[in-house]
């Protein structure tokens, strides 16, 4: 019995050491990737001009989302 409990016992720290290693180099190949490939990935920058809201209410819509979280924050 005793037998059987050192051997699950070195079954699964084997089991974890085996997928910690495998889970490093895949990181190490990931981060590898994105910095080969880095201007695939820069995020867009627009060029079109800013919205402007084109409804009244949207700034009373934001002042009343803004006055509900700060009574929400003082409770």
């Amino acid at each position: 019995m005793l037998s059987q409990g050192f051997l699950l016992l070195i079954v699964g720290m084997g089991t974890v050491y085996i997928f910690l290693t495998l889970m490093v180099y895949v990181m190490l190949a990931v981060g590898k990737y994105f910095i080969k490939n880095e201007a695939r990935f820069r995020p867009v920058v627009s060029t079109a001009a800013p919205r402007k809201p084109t409804d009244n209410n949207e700034s009373e819509l934001i002042a009343a989302a803004v006055a509900a979280v700060t009574a929400h924050a003082r409770k």
